[in-house]
This record gives structure tokens, C-alpha cells and sequence, in this order.
């Protein structure tokens, strides 16, 4: 039976060996560690479960007990060293009854401080970008323990040699990060830097900013935090500061500290790299009560008349009977990479022997002719009814799924981003101008404040200044495809993204119809370097109406 995971985290134990009981020769190790996180937090209610190598769980009689357990995660256990042995980590507050880390124990256990991989066997899709697990995906497990071996305070050179001789070139980073990490667990927090900044990566700051936030030391916390990078744990732990600056009255490091937040919020959402949730629109709206700004959308007076233009103009579309029938010829343009398909289908066993998928892939296109009607059905009710006639598919292709889109009841797209009914949902600013289709426009953005529309869209419109009409509209979605995105873009180690763009060139009786749409599946590096998947292109064509009449529709002020 397989099992839905809203939530999991892969996590990492930090093995530290403490009392040993002799006799003659140790019979027994006592060992204590820590259940983290992917951000080193402590996971509240661990408990630890201990089982032979056939499964069996085995209990204190046996000579195997857990010492104790406690809130933070912390926990306790004293195993024999000659036999080998199965430890699951568990957290009620995670997966109930079901292990969270599993790891095996083997004499001789001699390594003072060992850190213990977690199995990737579930959860690839919901691993933090910029996480240490992120980071040891790029590394093979063998190359890890050589760099975990070869750490202590003196032997910073030694770790550098090893990454630069053993490790190719297209890793280096992503070892270093590792090192980075797993140093800073460690202690060694000197070395940790130094080794972040080989990987050209912040994080290190992050972790600094995590490590005074839990000690108290809020104002060291904001220091480290403010020098580090956006991620989910920053964007969260800065909203957390922000609330204590404004507990204890500190209006400067308050507001500052808010703003900060804020930006990170926005980032992330906007962000495919990161996992969407409903929990970041909600957290960003609490961090959004408490900045001190003005209501853009009322003190700005050429937004203000720009959005009721727009009202009105999506009152008309709504009300105004229109029928037609028209062509859409559309074009799939994609580079087809069969070792991502394969890594996607066996992820894995992909990362547990690392290499880089080439981007150099079979380049195909299919085309495809639809017929679109919009018409009043039975019920009374207008709908878009699209038939494939025509398909002309590229003949080369191996036989690997390619995922495609495609664009549904796009006339009424503008009506969900400033229509009246909807203006509410949104934040608006005016972002530039432009001549469109000989039309003057302002270009406004729409960003969701916090709703409980877990598949809003909001994007960038280009209004009319004569008469609010939208000439077209750079959609982004908070959760469309985002994990699918997400996979592809920690298999081919780059950032996706995704453009789709409506526009609405034909004009007939004051109203906008489709007239095109883009949509550019794209993975960048850190240099801007941009890789295009699949790039679509729709055309609509042939337009008859049967009836655009709106001369007796009455819009309001």
C-alpha cells in the first residue's frame, strides 16, 4: 500500500560516542545523538526503535536499551559492539509509525564523532534547496566518508587536496558544501566558513544566524542571518526575530528585520526551486501586517484608475454573450534527454552514482490542430469544447512520456487577476509602459496576499489605458508543476523556471480575444546560463463568431 506524505524530511544523525563499560575488552558502546532536521533543527518526540538484523525488535533483556529520550530529540542508547544491528529513528510529529532514518550499526565502532546518512529512499521532491541533503546528492557516498574522514581542526589542507584531485570539477562545489556542513556539525566552525566559501555559498551564515537564534542572541542571530541567503528556515526564523524585536520594543531592528522577512517571502513564492505551500502566503501576510507601509493600491492614484478601468472592463467580458469557433495550431518544441527521464524514473539509484545528465539531447517537434468552440451548452452554461483534428508528431522520438501543457478557457484569464470580485485577493504596482498592438498600456504586477486558493495564479498584466481592455498577461502559478520542475531541476543540478505568456491581439466589438500563447520550461545555472526543455508555441487563428454583442451591456461605477 503505498503512502501519501504531505510532509517528510530527510534527516541527518549526528552520532557522538560517550561511556564506554569495560572489562577486559568493551562489551558494550553507550551512544547518544540527535534527530535534525534538513535546517539542524531538533525534531521534538523522537523515539528510537532497535532491531537485530532479521527485524526483530530487541529489547533491554537482550542487552540493548534506550537510555532515555527527551524533547529536543535527544536520545540515548547502549548496544554490544559484536553484533550488527538496524536503529530507526522515529518522530511522532512527522510520520507516526513510520521509521523517519533508518542506519545499521557494525563492529568495530571506533570513529569518536561519525555522521550517519539518512536513506533516500521517499521525499526526493520535498528536499530543501540549499539544504545539506540537497548538497550530498551531488557527492557519492564514498567521496562523502573520504571528506568526513579526513575532518578535524588541522587538517583543512588535507580536506581541500582530496576534494580538488578526487572529485570532478562539475562536484567541487557541491563537496565543498558538503564539507561545509558536515564540519560546521562537527564544531568546527572556522573551517566550515572557509569551506562555504569554496563552494560559493552563503549558507554558512545561515547556519551561524540558526545557532544564536537558538542561544538567545537575537541581535547576533540578525547580523549572521542578514549576510546569508534566502531560504525557507531563514524566511521563517527572520519573521521569528522580527516578533521579538517588536516584544522588547526595538522599532529599528523591528522594522528591518520585517522587511528582510518579506523579502524572502516573496522570493520563495515566486521561486520554483522551492517547495509551494499555503503556510508561506499565510506567514507572509502576518509578516506584511506588521511593516509599516501604505496601501499602494489606494494612495496611488494612476493605479487606482488603471485597476477600475480594468474592473470594468472584465464586468463587460463576463457579461457580454459571445460565440465562436476558431483554429488553435499548436507546437511542442522539446529536447529530449533520455537520461533525465530515466533519472526521474529511478531517482535513487540516479544520485547514489551521481553523473551529470548531458543537455545535449534529441531536439523534435510536434504539432497539433485543435478546433475550439465557445458555445452555451445544455445547462445553460458557456464552455470552451476542444477537439484534436489534426497531429502531426515528430517521428524520431523514442518512446519516453514528454510532459506537455496546455491552455484552457483563456479568455477569461484576465478576469481572475483584476476583476472586481478578485481585486481583493491581490497587491498591485505599476511596473512600466508599453505600446501594445498600436494600443498604449501600463504594466502592472499582481501579487496574492494570503488566501486559502491553493492554485491562485497572479503574474503581470498589460492594461489599456483608453479602456482598461488587457492586451496580454505573463501568468505565474504558485503550484503548477512546481514539483515536477523542482525534481528536474536537482537532477540537472540547475534552477527551473517557467514562462507563459497569453496575449490578446485580436479586437472585435471593444473586446480582447486570444490571439497567442508561450510557455518556456527553463533551467539556469548560477551563471544566467539558461537551458530550454520545452518551448511551446499556440497560435489561434481562423476566428468566426456567432455573436459578440455588447452594446446593451450596462457596466456600473
Amino acid at each position: 500500500m503505498k503512502i501519501k506524505f504531505r510532509y517528510i524530511t530527510i534527516l541527518v544523525l549526528l552520532f557522538t560516542l560517550s561511556t564506554f563499560t569495560y572489562s577486559k575488552t568493551p562489551k558494550s558502546v553507550e551512544v547518544t545523538g540527535f534527530v535534525y532536521d534538513t535546517s539542524i533543527n531538533y525534531i521534538k518526540n523522537s523515539r528510537i526503535e532497535i532491531t537485530n538484523i532479521s527485524g526483530e525488535e530487541i529489547k533491554s533483556d537482550n542487552g540493548y536499551f534506550v537510555t532515555y529520550t527527551d524533547e529536543k530529540g535527544g536520545w540515548k542508547i547502549k548496544i554490544p559492539l559484536y553484533k550488527k544491528i538496524m536503529i530507526k529513528a522515529y518522530s511522532n510529529g512527522f510520520i507516526p509509525e513510520k521509521s523517519i532514518v533508518d542506519m545499521e550499526i557494525e563492529k568495530p565502532l571506533n570513529n569518536l564523532k561519525t555522521i550517519v546518512r539518512s536513506q533516500l529512499k521517499k521525499g526526493m521532491k520535498h528536499i530543501e534547496w540549499g539544504s545539506f541533503d540537497h548538497h550530498m546528492l551531488y557527492v557519492r557516498s564514498s567521496f562523502q566518508k573520504s571528506i568526513e574522514d579526513l575532518l578535524s581542526p588541522n587538517e583543512k589542507k588535507m580536506v581541500e587536496d582530496y576534494i580538488n584531485k578526487s572529485i570532478k570539477e562539475n562536484s567541487r562545489k557541491d563537496a565543498y558544501a558538503f564539507a561545509g556542513f558536515a564540519s560546521f556539525l562537527k564544531g568546527n566552525f572556522t573551517n566550515s566558513k572557509e569551506y562555504f566559501d569554496k563552494a560559493g555559498s552563503k549558507l554558512w551564515f545561515n547556519l551561524m544566524g540558526k545557532k544564536y537564534l537558538k542561544t538567545g542572541e537575537y541581535e547576533k542571530s540578525l547580523n549572521y542571518y542578514l549576510k546569508g541567503v534566502t531560504t525557507r528556515t531563514r524566511s521563517y526564523d527572520l519573521l521569528k526575530l522580527a516578533e521579538i524585536f517588536n516584544k522588547n520594543k526595538q522599532n529599528s531592528k523591528k522594522s528591518m528585520t520585517y522587511a528582510a522577512a518579506m523579502r524572502d517571502f516573496n522570493r520563495i513564492i515566486t521561486d520554483y526551486r522551492y517547495k509551494w505551500s499555503e503556510d508561506l502566503l499565510r506567514k507572509r501576510y502576518d509578516c506584511s501586517q506588521n511593516l509599516i507601509t501604505r496601501n499602494e493600491n489606494e494612495d496611488n492614484k494612476e493605479l487606482k484608475e488603471i485597476l477600475n478601468k480594468a474592473g470594468k472592463y472584465c464586468k463587460k467580458l463576463k457579461e457580454a454573450e459571445i460565440f465562436y469557433y476558431c483554429n488553435e495550431e499548436k507546437k511542442d518544441r522539446i529536447v529530449l534527454l533520455v537520461d533525465l527521464h530515466e533519472a526521474i524514473e529511478k531517482p535513487l539509484k540516479y544520485f547514489k552514482n551521481y553523473k551529470p545528465v548531458k543537455l545535449k539531447g534529441m531536439k523534435l517537434t510536434d504539432k497539433y490542430i485543435y478546433d475550439l468552440q465557445f458555445i452555451l451548452n445544455d445547462k445553460g452554461v458557456v464552455e470552451e469544447a476542444r477537439k484534436l483534428v489534426n497531429e502531426y508528431p515528430d517521428l524520431k522520438r523514442n518512446p519516453v512520456p514528454v510532459l506537455s501543457y496546455k491552455v484552457v478557457r483563456p479568455l477569461y484569464g484576465p478576469n481572475t487577476l483584476v476583476g472586481f470580485g478578485w481585486q481583493d485577493f491581490f497587491n498591485y504596482k505599476i511596473s512600466g509602459n508599453e505600446n501594445l498592438f498600436d494600443v498604449e498600456a501600463i504594466i502592472i504586477e499582481a501579487f496574492p496576499k494570503w488566501s486559502s486558493f491553493m492554485n491562485q495564479m497572479y503574474g503581470k498584466l498589460w492594461v489599456s489605458v483608453k479602456d482598461g481592455s488587457i492586451l496580454r498577461i505573463e501568468w505565474k502559478h504558485q503550484n503548477l508543476n512546481r514539483a515536477d520542475l523542482r525534481i528536474r531541476g536537482l537532477i540537472l543540478n540547475r534552477i527551473p523556471g517557467m514562462k507563459f505568456i497569453s496575449s490578446y491581439g485580436k479586437n472585435r466589438a471593444g473586446l480582447r480575444f486570444p490571439s497567442e500563447y508561450r510557455i518556456i520550461e527553463y533551467y539556469n545555472n548560477e551563471d544566467g546560463d539558461s537551458f530550454e526543455r520545452l518551448d511551446i508555441i499556440g497560435i489561434y487563428k481562423n476566428y468566426t463568431f456567432f455573436g459578440v454583442d455588447i452594446d446593451d451591456v450596462k457596466v456600473e461605477e
